[in-house]
């Protein structure tokens, strides 16, 4: 819609709740092709990024 190929979603890492709804809700959706950890360097697993369709 926006011409975006991909999202990073910032949620920490903590205990690894807000990952996991993140990441829930992203699979639930149409729009999204893949769903993965960061590269370690920019954040690993504090950080989603999302590949949009």
């Amino acid at each position: 819609m926006l011409g975006v190929s991909e999202i990073k979603i910032l949620h920490g890492r903590g205990n690894g709740v807000l990952r996991q709804v993140v990441r829930d809700y992203l699979h639930r959706t149409r729009e999204v092709a893949s769903v993965a950890d960061e590269h370690a360097d920019r954040g690993g697993d504090g950080a989603t990024v999302a590949v949009l369709k």
